[in-house]
């Protein structure tokens, strides 16, 4: 889930490789320059730091691609990868992923 926001993208990311406990997830907001955004975290996990770029493509697809991102998902389940609009998010789940807060247990 993202909300893009002026100068930034809120976002929610889930993982998972198929029906196995390979799960992840990140949240947080990237700094926004379309095409091109920005995350950056150090966590408690891992002294390296955690990166994933968002592409935005001509063709309307967001690419994502990330680095050292092993902290927050398991076993080859990646966060990398090429992204498409599918709904529009209601209210509660842009409100829910802003405030870095989702899945929103209201």
């Amino acid at each position: 889930m993202i909300v893009e926001q002026k100068g930034a993208l809120a976002f929610a990311l889930e993982c998972a490789r198929g029906a196995s406990s390979h799960l992840g997830d990140l949240q947080g907001t990237a700094y926004w320059n379309s095409p091109i955004g920005w995350f950056r975290i150090k966590g408690e996990e891992s002294e390296e730091e955690t990166n994933l770029c968002f592409l935005l493509r001509e063709d309307r697809q967001l690419e994502i691609v990330g680095a050292n991102t092993a902290p927050y998902h398991g076993r080859k389940a990646y966060f990398d990868g090429h992204y498409v609009k599918i709904r529009q998010l209601s209210a509660e789940e842009q409100k829910a992923v802003i405030e870095g807060r989702y899945p929103s247990n209201e």
